[in-house]
């Protein structure tokens, strides 16, 4: 994800071909216009003391409109488009990025943060541009410049675009170029997002070619930012160098899901996304994982397991789970079911019966013993029948999709499973006893027969103790079990 300011527009030209102003030379001009001594006042000061007073608001914009309208990117910044970006947020008002002419991997969206309201990620193939700013091409949508306008937004709640590019910023790589953060809005929403969703960011970079202090540094280390002392052109030159002749979004999809490009010959640019929403589970490649932890990773994971988190792949793979005398029943049940061509499996049980542990343990030995894919679908997909007709055709043999939690999908999975060829691919998924006899039964319940996962039974005992002994710090057990 790229997000902009100012330094990013430095190398490309106005409507006059000159170099586009920004930060302090802007500043200047309004200082100039204004009849008034500028002694390098940054520009919202200059703003605030001349807005209103001096200068007209249409008098503003026609400054901006000149200078900003009609601009000419750099070369930098058209090659920008060669490779693929989740987002391109932009506090810059100048209309340079949607006058790139250049070859562009994405088809561009463009998105005024001040007026329109934030969408969803769309796929890779769709590329969101945002000015969070406004744009000189549209001053009656109005501007951020001055310190009220900062005020205004952060009061109003109509900053839609800032609560997506926060929720972007802990969720994804933001790459940061030409811009001193100091924009109060954004540290608002990300503050807002970690508390709301308990989230703790990633790793993020700030390219630009100011030399930082100690203390600078290390505030921005501190937020987990790295500082590149750089500028954009050194960025796309090294980008290149990186990923000669760029980076497309079936690239990214052949990359990301461990796909050959042989894969992904007969995929339409518009199949791409949905072919991002699958992860395909790679069983041995998982194992030699875990395997390859140190062991003290090993058994922080186990630990976290037996108290009960979430199952990871990574987990359910191992040795950690124990193999039920209920999962070896599961195994039986579910290879009839692939027998029989069945195009839906599904496994209920009580919360915390582990059922989910058994369903992705039980599907990785099956796919080993019997040559078959699996891929798990994302819980944001928005086309799963498309999913599901990508899948057909990609897969060599037939393949498990392996769909975590089925309330996700709702009422609407009936009609996504009725795109579902049994012989090419087989659906598995999990819910709680109580939602499928209460609301799923409705319209899956003439498709399948759930499997009905239980608790466990003596012969569970010894290997459960075993595994409570070797991972967990239980003196009342390890009492027990000798």
């Amino acid at each position: 994800m790229l997000v902009l300011g100012a330094g990013a527009s430095f190398t490309s030209e106005n409507s006059q071909g000159k170099k586009i102003k920004i930060g302090d030379n802007l500043a200047k001009t309004f200082a100039d216009r204004a009849g008034i001594d500028y002694a390098g006042e940054n520009l919202v000061e200059v703003l605030g003391a001349v807005r209103g007073t001096i200068l007209s608001d249409p008098i503003i914009h026609s400054i901006l409109s000149a200078e900003y309208k009609g601009c000419a990117p750099s070369p930098e910044l058209e090659d920008l488009f060669k490779f693929t970006w989740k987002r391109i947020y932009t506090w810059n008002i100048d209309d340079t990025l949607e006058n790139a002419k250049g070859r562009s991997v994405q088809s561009k969206r463009y998105y005024n943060g001040l007026r329109d309201k934030a969408v969803q990620f769309e796929g890779l193939n769709i590329l969101h541009i945002v000015h969070l700013h406004g744009e000189a091409a549209k001053p009656e949508h109005g501007f951020i410049l001055t310190e009220q306008e900062y005020a205004e937004y952060i009061k109003s709640e109509k900053h839609f675009w800032y609560q997506k590019l926060a929720q972007d910023y802990l969720s994804s790589c933001p790459i940061f170029i030409g811009s001193r953060l100091a924009e109060p809005i954004l540290t608002t929403e990300i503050e807002r997002a970690k508390r709301d969703g308990k989230i703790v960011g990633g790793k993020s970079f700030l390219i630009t070619p100011d030399k930082l202090s100690v203390i600078q540094t290390a505030n921005l280390k501190a937020k987990g930012i790295v500082h590149i002392q750089s500028t954009l052109e050194d960025f796309v030159k090294w980008l290149k160098i990186q990923i000669p002749g760029g980076w497309s979004p079936k690239d990214v999809v052949s990359l990301s899901n461990n796909l050959h490009s042989n894969y992904l010959d007969g995929i339409s640019y518009d199949e791409i996304p949905a072919l991002h929403n699958v992860k395909p589970i790679l069983v041995r490649q998982i194992r030699d994982n875990f395997v390859h932890l140190t062991k003290t990773d090993q058994d922080r994971r186990a630990r976290n397991f037996l108290e009960g988190f979430q199952p990871s792949w990574i987990v359910a793979l191992s040795s950690i789970p124990v193999w039920l005398d209920n999962t070896e029943q599961l195994y039986k049940s579910f290879d009839v079911a692939v027998k029989n061509n069945n195009k839906f499996f599904i496994v209920t049980g009580q919360a915390g019966s582990g059922k989910t542990t058994a369903v992705m343990s039980m599907i990785a030995k099956y796919s080993e013993n019997n040559n078959l894919d699996i891929y798990e679908l994302k819980p944001d997909v928005k086309n799963v029948s498309k999913v599901f007709s990508v899948l057909r055709r990609i897969s060599h043999r037939k393949a498990i999709v392996y769909i975590g939690d089925l309330f996700v999908y709702g009422d609407n999975f009936r009609n996504y499973l009725d795109s579902v060829s049994g012989e090419q691919v087989i659906v598995v998924s999990t819910a709680r006893s109580g939602e499928w006899g209460e609301h799923f039964v409705r319209y899956l319940g003439d498709l399948v027969i759930p499997f009905q996962f239980q608790r466990f039974i003596r012969k569970d005992y010894e290997p459960l103790i075993e595994r409570l002994v070797k991972y967990g710090n239980y003196s009342g057990v390890r009492s027990v079990a000798a």
